[in-house]
C-alpha cells in the first residue's frame, strides 16, 4: 500500500498515466491516447457539452497537438482495439482507461521499447 504523498499515492490519484515508450529523437514524436468508448470524464463543466467522453477529450486533442508543434502527431486508440492494434508512439496517454486497459497498455509500452 503506497504511503500517502508518495509518488506512487499521487500517481494512483490521478485519472491518467503517461508512459514514455521510446527514446526521444528530436525529428518528432507521436501520442497515441487510449480511452474507453463511451466512458465520461470529469471534464467540462462550464463548457457547452458537459462532462463530454473520454474519446471525445483525446479526439479534441489529439487534433490540437500538431498546433503547439508540428513535429507532433497523435491518435486516439480505444480500449476494445488495444488487442488488434500494434501502438507506435513515443508517449502512449491513457485517460479514463480500465485497470485491464492500462495493464494492456503497458505491456504494449514494455514490448515496445525492448
Amino acid at each position: 500500500r503506497p504511503r500517502p504523498g508518495s509518488m506512487l499515492s499521487i500517481a494512483a490519484a490521478l485519472p491518467a498515466f503517461l508512459l514514455p515508450v521510446a527514446p526521444p529523437t528530436g525529428v518528432g514524436a507521436r501520442v497515441v491516447f487510449v480511452v474507453p468508448p463511451t466512458k465520461a470524464s470529469p471534464f467540462g463543466a462550464t463548457s457547452p457539452e458537459p462532462a463530454p467522453s473520454w474519446r471525445d477529450v483525446a479526439t479534441h486533442l489529439a487534433a490540437r497537438l500538431p498546433g503547439f508543434d508540428k513535429r507532433i502527431a497523435a491518435d486516439v486508440v480505444l480500449e476494445g482495439e488495444l488487442a488488434e492494434t500494434e501502438i507506435e508512439a513515443d508517449v502512449i496517454l491513457a485517460l479514463g482507461a480500465s485497470a485491464s486497459a492500462a495493464a494492456a497498455v503497458q505491456s504494449s509500452g514494455e514490448a515496445a521499447a525492448a
